[in-house]
């Protein structure tokens, strides 16, 4: 199984994107290359812009155009969903400049071709989620019936009945910073 990530970002030359990657990975690897089932064959080195391999990846790069990168990522050893989330805070990070946004990551069986796992990335991503929308709705209902009965039924005191909903309102408030600093760290959603 590989990786395959899209990565856009904003223009930049191959020249530019090359000595970034080189600049947050290590120096361009052409032997890591001949370890690749895909890359193996020598057809692909002129296509290729930018190849490392850690203990636990390889990383192949391939520009696309001047605003997208195509990015494969085989596992060599340990957990294939880690060696993606390194490449992509690798990448992210060595294109910071260029705000970097995953277009695509797929997960791809190598006998037949088909992708079976997904992931992405962002604010919508981290909104989404289960363990993040439910606080959040409870917090946006907490402060709704809060305005609603200190306007109506609890106007005579306002300050005892907005006490109810204050911890509503934290909670959802202590869930969607939790979510924005999960979306700065460029984490991986799987699905």
């Amino acid at each position: 199984m590989y990786a395959e990530l899209w990565v856009g970002h904003s223009a930049l030359s191959k020249d530019v994107v090359k000595s970034q990657l080189i600049s947050k990975f290590n120096e361009d690897n052409r032997a890591a290359l001949k370890d690749s089932p895909f890359f193996e064959s020598g057809k692909w080195d002129d296509v290729v812009l930018y190849v490392t391999q850690t203990p636990s990846y390889r990383l192949m790069c391939l520009p696309i155009h001047d605003e997208e990168l195509q990015v494969y990522v085989e596992p060599v050893k340990g957990d294939v969903l880690q060696a993606c989330q390194s490449a992509w805070q690798g990448t992210r990070n060595a294109l910071s400049n260029a705000k970097p946004r995953l277009s695509s990551l797929k997960l791809v069986d190598n006998e037949s071709g088909k992708d079976f796992m997904s992931a992405t990335t962002g604010l919508r991503t981290e909104l989404w989620r289960r363990e993040t929308l439910g606080p959040i709705l409870i917090g946006i209902a907490s402060a709704v019936y809060a305005a609603i009965g200190m306007l109506t039924f609890a106007s005579s005191e306002p300050l005892k009945f907005l006490s109810g909903a204050v911890t509503g309102v934290i909670g959802a408030l202590v869930v969607l910073g939790l979510a924005i600093r999960e979306v700065r760290g460029g984490r991986l959603r799987w699905q």
